[in-house]
């Protein structure tokens, strides 16, 4: 993911139901940046499971022992 701006922001905050005026996106971005560009390096190399749920599963699996085909 890219380093969000004040619209990305706002368009998420809106998807939540959040009201952000202009001026708080873009503090918001601003605050928020620096991590995502520490991250750039990395970015795309993490090996993330495509579906977070499986990794539920395949942790309770292998807590008890047994392997998924």
């Amino acid at each position: 993911m890219t380093r969000p701006g004040p619209k990305e922001i706002r368009a998420i905050a809106d998807v939540a139901g959040v009201q952000v005026d202009a001026e708080e996106a873009e503090r918001i971005a601003a605050s928020i940046g620096p991590a995502f560009d520490g991250f750039a390096k990395i970015a795309g190399t993490l090996p993330f499971d495509l579906e977070p749920a499986t990794f539920a599963v395949v942790q309770a699996a292998a807590a008890i022992g047994k392997a998924i085909p």
